[in-house]
């Protein structure tokens, strides 16, 4: 049934979604105004101090957007509820991620999980390589970097709680969008489900096809005004929790884990408005790639989200899972791992694009490598490649692997035995003993942005001798002098200029213990108290078995 009149806007539809904005406005001069925004920690981490359910709130949001309101729903109205199963998944990746990797990712104190390969292994190539593939996926499909949120919350307890939360919340994408995408389809089949590139075009605007509008349309021509405004306003709340999310984690991997180590000396005040810059680069690069992802994979954007995620996700995923539970796996394992399955989904994700997807009816002119494995095929076969490849250089090159005291609070065994002097110190240091093949020295960087260190052979070196020093204090000093002595017009402006983007206070002046979120490192930070753990294990066993069961029931 093909909508018989154009839908419109109602005045009372533009009302509720400019309230919208105004309370979004609202609360977030109220977050600036209350939060400490103007070091590393306060602005990457939200100061490491978030309890469970704005966690597990977060985690959710991460994850419904663009992707889920257009791809998902999309997906449901082109190939029906088939795909509810693939989201469901997601469950149990949350419960593997409380209860498996945030403990290894606390004791290990690090901020980013590049960082941890790095502490892990030692070196620099992992983390650099890891930081630069993270912020590729971002462009390409707006992942998620859900472990951010994760480290980000109080402790354990509440990282677990929170991913409690997300995972109960992932029940209701089948309900609230996939079966919604599947009626707009019986609704509006001239449209939703145009059968050749010349209605398409017309339905839409895209001849590879229009499942895209299915949550859209359904929302515009039969919701009444009021209502109408207020789903349009919930799907731009989700879109821009998404988006605030994807854009925190990158702008962290891209400051810390690149520009850090290209500028060891970075000031905290550089760091934040490194981290605000690249926001805004990654916006503009994001924008640039949409004409990209119209044409792949017959115009489904959910589908082509989880196509480029399988040709580059199982080897950050198998990296992660052998450096947690096998102690034996080294960096050459690791890094040239990383490779195999990086040149493997690149030349997969050329193909695809290069050829594109056909139009139902049209020859297939595809190699049988792109026609016949499916892209969820091709990812099983990347991860056990990667895999193998992994687990035969590691032990070729076995000799190189750490101790027991270097692998201190950076694997699941060895997480209750972090001490001092161990490689999981709140220093951040690389560990003695691991190499990445380079004999050139290590940079690493205080969180604090306060200190730059070099490390050479495990011997930390301060690169600000006592003249740099002083310098820059005096040169601190100047700067407050000059600030007094300006108008004060324009001292009140560039005080708030610098209060509204969150660069308040010194620059240079470390932060304090308590705002490192590298402070509480060990044992301690993922001690659980016996209530809380059991209420969180009943609910996350609760969890699977539904999980399961909707699986089983619309199987």
């Amino acid at each position: 049934m093909a909508s018989s009149s154009k839908a419109t806007i109602d005045t009372v539809d533009i009302v509720v979604i400019a309230v919208y904005f105004v309370l979004v406005l609202a609360v977030g001069i109220w977050s600036m105004c209350r939060s400490n925004r103007s070091n590393v920690s306060g602005y990457f981490l939200a100061g490491k101090d978030i309890v469970w359910w704005p966690v597990g709130a977060s985690l959710f949001a991460s994850n419904i957007g663009s992707g889920s309101f257009i791809g998902l729903a999309g997906t449901g109205a082109a190939s029906g509820i088939a795909v509810a199963a693939y989201e469901l998944s997601g469950l149990f990746t949350l419960i593997l991620l409380a209860w498996i990797f945030v403990p290894v990712y606390i004791t290990s104190g690090v901020v980013t999980t590049p960082e941890y390969l790095q502490k892990r292994h030692g070196g620099k190539r992992l983390r650099v390589y890891l930081s630069f593939l993270n912020l590729i996926l971002c462009i390409f499909t707006k992942i998620s970097v859900l472990v951010q949120r994760s480290i980000s919350a109080k402790n354990l307890t509440h990282a677990k709680g929170g991913s409690v939360l997300a995972a109960y919340c992932k029940f209701l994408p089948l309900f609230l969008l996939i079966l919604p995408g599947m009626i707009s389809r019986v609704l509006f089949t001239e449209e939703v489900a145009c059968a050749t590139r010349e209605t398409c075009l017309e339905a839409c605007g895209n001849p590879a096809g229009c499942t895209n509008i299915a949550y859209p349309k359904l929302v515009v021509e039969l919701m009444p005004p009021g209502l109408k405004g207020v789903m349009l306003a919930a799907m731009m709340a989700a879109l821009m929790s998404s988006l605030t999310s994807v854009f925190n984690s990158s702008s962290t991997i891209f400051t810390m884990d690149l520009w850090a180590r290209l500028r060891p000396r970075a000031s905290e005040r550089e760091l934040m408005i490194v981290g605000r810059v690249f926001v805004l680069v990654l916006v503009g690069l994001s924008i640039a790639w949409i004409p990209v992802l119209q044409a792949s994979q017959s115009g489904q954007l959910f589908d082509y989200i989880q196509s480029v995620t399988g040709y580059f996700a199982p080897p950050i995923l198998m990296v992660y899972l052998l450096s947690i539970f096998w102690e034996g796996f080294n960096e050459q394992g690791a890094f040239w791992g990383l490779m195999a399955g990086f040149l493997t989904g690149v030349i997969r994700m050329g193909l695809d694009f290069g050829y594109g997807t056909p139009a139902c009816g049209d020859p297939d002119p595809r190699p049988p490598v792109l026609a016949r494995v499916h892209f969820l095929h091709f990812t099983v076969l990347l991860f056990v490649l990667v895999g193998a490849v992994m687990v035969a250089v590691s032990l070729v090159t076995r000799r190189s692997a750490g101790t027991k005291r270097d692998l201190a609070g950076l694997t699941w065994w060895s997480r209750w035995n972090v001490g001092a002097g161990t490689s999981a110190d709140a220093s951040g240091k690389d560990s003695p003993g691991r190499t990445d093949g380079d004999d050139n020295p290590t940079f690493t960087m205080d969180v604090s942005g306060s200190a730059a260190h070099l490390q050479d052979n495990g011997k930390d070196r301060e690169t600000l001798g006592e003249q740099e020093l002083e310098l820059s204090i005096h040169s601190d000093a100047d700067t407050d002098k000059g600030k007094q002595s300006r108008p004060g017009v324009a001292r009140w402006l560039l005080h708030a200029g610098t209060w509204f983007c969150g660069l308040s206070g010194s620059s240079t002046a470390p932060s304090s213990g308590g705002d490192d979120p590298r402070a509480v490192v060990g044992p301690e930070s993922i001690r659980e108290t016996r209530t809380w753990r059991r209420v969180a294990d009943m609910n996350a066993l609760l969890i699977a078995v539904l999980g399961i069961f909707v699986w089983g029931f619309f199987a």
